[in-house]
């Protein structure tokens, strides 16, 4: 396939060789680039069977590296702690049960409405979860509750 918008700094030239290179070994892909440098366009391509530069396409998952970094920053300036509850952040996250979720469990995917809920009276020794590991000590627990956490999330 072929580049069917190409706008690339000389600087930058060996971004538009890996992205024809791409576009060469894959004939299905299609592919839109653009970069920014202090806020001018230095890489503006498109390419494949189903793009062109006016294409409009789907972006899916994209700000999770931009929250990673801004969660961190709040982090290490501590304006947020991972052992505090989102409600003393947020008060209407506290609804529907999930006053005691802390930041570190949210950011875990350890929690989901109603969870402690269903799981009365978690404690380091006792579970009434389903899942084959949750009644070991050594499955990993939330730290504020004690509540085993499925391996499922925490892997992914």
């Amino acid at each position: 396939m072929t580049i069917t918008t190409d706008n690339v700094e000389d600087a930058y030239a060996p971004v538009r060789t890996l992205f024809a290179d791409y576009l060469a070994a894959e004939p299905a892909y299609s592919a839109q680039l653009v970069v920014f440098r202090h806020g001018e366009p230095v890489v503006d391509l498109a390419g494949g069977a189903a793009l062109t530069g006016d294409s409009l396409t789907g972006v899916y998952s994209v700000s999770k590296g931009v929250a990673a970094l801004v969660i961190a920053m709040l982090i290490e300036d501590g304006a947020l702690a991972l052992d505090r509850r989102v409600a003393d952040y947020w008060p209407e996250f506290a609804a529907a049960g999930k006053g005691d979720v802390t930041v570190g469990d949210l950011l875990s995917h350890r929690t989901a409405p109603g969870w402690r809920q269903s799981r009365p009276g978690c404690s380091p020794s006792t579970s009434s979860s389903s899942t084959p590991t949750a009644g070991r000590r050594d499955s990993p627990r939330s730290p504020r509750s004690g509540c085993p956490v499925p391996r499922s999330a925490t892997t992914r």
